[in-house]
């Protein structure tokens, strides 16, 4: 290789991996030193010597002055130093001896492009990983450049994303070639493929796109305190003003729903349920149950986090959802254990009935009255 040619290929390792030019003469010299340690002489100490100014690569190997020769491949006696090689030695000298560097086969100037490459891509590696370590749970954007049933492969700047089926959510149809938004949930400086894992099913992913259509959010007017998701199907979400004159709820639905139903689209269709969080772990989970009207709220046991849940018959199935969902979402909103018990079993059982939830108790005829009425007018409708 001449000297153009080398420094040529120097520059652009450095300028297309973004790795610093020192790693590279390295990887070179440890190319040359396995290369030979491994086709010529296991035992053999090499030095490699990359001159870029004159565009060449030496190496040498050290040979050691000794008084009796056990390695003629790597000890010479001090009068084999004078005539092998011109020079006055004393025992324990060492000379390096030039290497015919057309000696290499071509086996072993393979390997020698082998290990170089290698070592420039654990190089590059580590660049990317210092580079993107602090993107952690960042919002990336990227293409996708395999979609399998376990997993994508989403190509992003100078790395790659990978992310499995479980971090997708309910809904996400994605092929070759498509644009993909998603979380950095973790970065590697360690795998082949993927240093990113990247999700779109967790819960900063949500939070990060209520920051991108709710200013109040990203401005941290309006804080949210808990997340929790059935990924692509139902969200309960906790919030609160650090405004007194910003109401929460209304920030994040925005006007005729605009704001709520920008995010909703987003996620596939996702349903958001928005929900006051409040300091009072009692009120708290009342606000969670929302739409149910909660009727009561026992702590069973403080220390487990457990408490009855007391809710109007009419509303059971709503406060436990399809397949348990709602009763789950509010529990990991939460963090309390749940008994939801309806009023009617609650009487039976002797549950005491606080009436601490969404209505008191005078209140409680009238509501479910009201209800009884938009039940039927929903029924009256349906069949028209």
């Amino acid at each position: 290789m001449n000297t153009k040619q080398l420094l040529e290929a120097i520059n652009d390792i450095v300028k297309e991996k973004q790795i610093e030019r020192e790693v590279i003469i390295t990887a070179i010299e440890d190319g040359f030193k396995k290369a030979y340690e491994k086709h010529f002489d296991p035992e053999a100490i090499i030095h490699v010597d990359v001159n870029e100014e004159a565009g060449t690569i030496t190496c040498h190997k050290e040979i050691y002055v000794v008084d009796e020769v056990e390695d003629d491949l790597l000890e010479v006696t001090v009068e084999e130093a004078k005539e092998k090689y011109g020079v006055d030695k004393e025992v324990d000298d060492v000379i390096l001896e030039r290497i015919d560097e057309s000696n290499f086969s071509r086996l072993a100037i393979i390997q020698v492009g082998q290990i170089i490459k290698q070592q420039i891509k654990q190089a590059e590696k580590e660049s990317i990983y210092e580079e993107l370590k602090d993107r952690k749970e960042s919002m990336m954007h990227g293409i996708v450049t395999h979609a399998e049933q376990k997993y994508l492969l989403v190509e992003f700047e100078r790395t790659f994303a990978y992310i499995p089926s479980s971090n997708l959510m309910y809904g996400d149809k994605f092929q070759e070639g498509d644009q993909i938004q998603f979380i950095a949930e973790d970065i590697s400086n360690d795998k082949n493929a993927g240093q990113i894992t990247g999700s779109r099913a967790s819960n900063d992913f949500l939070l990060h796109v209520l920051q991108t259509e709710i200013p109040e959010i990203f401005e941290k007017i309006v804080t949210v305190h808990a997340i929790s998701r059935d990924p692509g199907k139902r969200s309960k979400i906790a919030i609160s003003s650090n405004d007194e004159n910003i109401d929460p709820i209304g920030a994040c639905v925005g006007k005729n729903g605009q704001r709520i139903a920008s995010v909703s689209e987003k996620l596939n269709g996702e349903k958001i349920d928005i929900s006051l969080y409040d300091e009072d772990p009692i009120k708290f989970i009342v606000n969670s149950f929302s739409p149910v009207k909660v009727l009561s709220v026992n702590i069973v046991n403080e220390e487990d986090k457990e408490v009855d849940v007391v809710v109007p018959d009419e509303q059971l199935s709503l406060s436990i959802g399809k397949r348990g969902m709602t009763a789950k979402l509010v529990v990991f909103l939460t963090g309390w254990r749940m008994n939801i018990i309806n009023k009617t079993e609650a009487e039976e059982r002797n549950i005491p009935i606080h009436w601490n939830g969404a209505i008191k108790e005078n209140e409680y005829d009238s509501f479910i009255e009201e209800l009884h009425k938009k039940t039927t007018y929903k029924n009256h409708i349906n069949k028209e």
